[in-house]
Order: C-alpha cells, then sequence, then structure tokens
C-alpha cells in the first residue's frame, strides 16, 4: 500500500536527519517524504535533501496547519502519514497501523508518544496526551490518514490553525479513527511541556499539605 510523509519543518537542523532515516528504515517503505519546511535559517533543507525519496517544499508562511495543507495537497498517494521533525517511529510502526485498514471503515490511525529524554514530568505529560488522543489533543506527529475528497484539508473557515489543525482534519474524515495501542512514536518533549505539567502538581501537593494543616 503506497503512501506519502509530510513533515512541517522550522529550523529542525538537530532532529530532521533522525526522523527521516527512522521513516526510511519503515518495513514497509513510504513512495514518498514532502518536507515542507517555512524558510528555515539553519542546515534543515540540506539535510533533509540529502535523503532519497525526500521532496522539500518551501513556504514563507510559518504556520504549521498551512504547511501541512501544502505538503497534503502535493503528496501524489492518498494515505498520508503525518510526522513532525523530532519524532522517530519504530520500524514496525507503519507495518501494523496498515493492518488496522482491513475494517473497511477506518479512515485514520495513530498511536502513543513516550520522550526521547525520560524525566517523571515528560512521561507524565506523554500520559496525558496519551489518554486524550485522538479526540483532545494533536497528534500530528504520528497520524496515517486516507486523504478525504475535499479541497482543503487543515482549514478551519479559512483559517490554518498554529495548533488543532488534525482536529480541524477529522471533522472532514468520514468514518472511523482508530487509537492503536500497540503503536507507540519517540517524540521531544520540551521543557516549557514538562512545566506544563510539573506547575498544576507543585500547586496541588502545596493546597494537600496547607489542608493537613
Amino acid at each position: 500500500m503506497k503512501y506519502s510523509v509530510v513533515i512541517p519543518t522550522l529550523n529542525e537542523e538537530k532532529e530532521i536527519g533522525a526522523c527521516i532515516s527512522s521513516l526510511l528504515n519503515q518495513l514497509v517503505e513510504p513512495d514518498e517524504i514532502i518536507v515542507v519546511d517555512a524558510m528555515s535559517t539553519d542546515r534543515t533543507v540540506e539535510i533533509a535533501s540529502k535523503f532519497p525519496k525526500v521532496k522539500v517544499i518551501q513556504t514563507r508562511i510559518r504556520n504549521r496547519g498551512w504547511q501541512r495543507e501544502l505538503g497534503v495537497r502535493a503528496a501524489r498517494n492518498r494515505l498520508i502519514l503525518l510526522a513532525d521533525a523530532d519524532t522517530i517511529f519504530p520500524c514496525w510502526w507503519v507495518e501494523k497501523a496498515l493492518e488496522n485498514f482491513k475494517d473497511p471503515n477506518v479512515v485514520a490511525v495513530t498511536g502513543n508518544i513516550v520522550p526521547k529524554r525520560y524525566t517523571v514530568f515528560a512521561n507524565i505529560h506523554c500520559a496525558i496526551r496519551n489518554a486524550l488522543t485522538p479526540f483532545l489533543t494533536n497528534r500530528g506527529c504520528c497520524f496515517l490518514f486516507i486523504k478525504p475528497k475535499t479541497k482543503t484539508f487543515f482549514d478551519i473557515n479559512g483559517v490554518y490553525p498554529h495548533s488543532g489543525e488534525v482536529q480541524a482534519l477529522m471533522r472532514k474524515l468520514k468514518g472511523k479513527v482508530v487509537r492503536d495501542d500497540r503503536l507507540f512514536v519517540y517524540t521531544r518533549i520540551t521543557s516549557k511541556q514538562e512545566g506544563e505539567v510539573a506547575i498544576p502538581l507543585l500547586l496541588a501537593f502545596i493546597a494537600s499539605c496547607s489542608l493537613l494543616h
């Protein structure tokens, strides 16, 4: 089953090589990898261009939804895998994901995320996002779907969001979206994302301590 990969990028020279390598090492290899770059000022495009099967598209618009839109429009296959530049796929990811499409009602498959660098807060962050996937969190780092027969994919009333663009896409998918818990990818969890977990937990701990007194 032929599929295209779409990766939006902006200054991802430290991550993009490992991401593309993991995709080219899939047991079911991609037909093409489309990197949609928002005019990176580092070596992102140079690194990506060295890999086989990679096509680079550049846009001056720094908007992840719009970048994914351009990539999906340019893809020559109806089956599309969305990936983020900081994500690494185990070699069996696509093979196992495709098994879900034996059900003719399935139009999209996603999985879970685990942190590249383990910390307690990174792990909690991933656990929360996994629990809410796919309906309340953005899962553009590992989302395999059949392109719907519409003119646009990631817009909401003509606006391309900076986050939540996969939810915009899901509104246009006519069928079942599956979270396969066998699937996981490694992804980068930033210090900011860790803090989003740490601060509420710390406040809850302080509140509980004050109640004990």
